[in-house]
């Protein structure tokens, strides 16, 4: 049963499940390493939650987007907001490879100047998406790719209600807002996994972590044990 997708409840797989794993992996670090944890991706529904949360959340969705679940994921605002929030940081990635590639080279020696835009030109290149965008993987046009994540997101997500959920302040403007647009309370309630055991969060940090090589071995046919790329 697994993710209520759009177009019926699936998996997420191929170069798009890699493209996703690389990019939790990464919030994943970025979270642990935060300076007085303030990760914020971009999305007001996912950042308002403690570091400990971002990361249950996004183990919970991983697992749902990936592996075949007898249980649906709960649908509110938490759980579409992190999968929000894992397009928004793409978002963020691509825009700074465009920027940087207009200047004299990489920042750093080792750094590979479009490994973002890459692994989002194996997306559309393995869906075979022909929209005439012109796409190339060192392409500089930074509204090429905001296509693209805008359609990735639609994949999954069929609305971008969450983003309603911080709106403002005023709680009783947001509920108002909330009945007029016709979306249940339910929608907006918290977190939908409990903190596990201090044992169980190593556990889901390392499985973060480890998520592009398990990725990048069922799409390329590897060994997940060794390193990924």
């Amino acid at each position: 049963m697994t993710w209520n997708l759009p177009k019926g409840r699936g998996t997420i797989k191929g170069e798009e499940r890699l493209l996703y794993s690389r990019a939790i992996s990464e919030m994943t670090t970025e979270i642990l390493y935060a300076t007085n944890g303030e990760f914020c991706a971009g999305v007001g529904i996912f950042d308002s939650i403690p570091s400990c949360g971002k990361l249950l959340m996004l183990d919970y969705v991983q697992h749902h987007l990936f592996e075949k679940t007898k249980e649906v994921p709960e649908s509110n605002a938490v759980v579409d907001g992190t999968f929000g929030a894992v397009i928004q940081f793409l978002r963020t990635q691509l825009r700074m490879e465009v920027d940087q590639s207009r200047c004299s080279g990489p920042i750093y020696p080792n750094e590979i100047p479009d490994f973002w835009r890459r692994l989002v030109f194996g997306v559309v290149r393995e869906r075979k998406w022909k929209n005439g965008w012109k796409l190339r993987p060192d392409g500089k046009k930074k509204v090429h790719w905001e296509l693209i994540m805008d359609r990735l997101h639609d994949r999954v997500l069929s609305d971008a209600d969450y983003e309603l959920a911080w709106i403002g302040n005023n709680m009783e403007e947001q509920t108002e807002l909330h009945q007029v647009m016709g979306m249940p309370p339910s929608y907006f309630e918290s977190i939908p996994v409990k903190e596990p055991s201090a044992t169980k969060m190593v556990e889901i940090i390392q499985r973060l972590i480890k998520l592009p090589s398990k990725a990048f071995a069922l799409v390329r046919g590897v060994n997940p044990d060794e390193p990924d790329f």
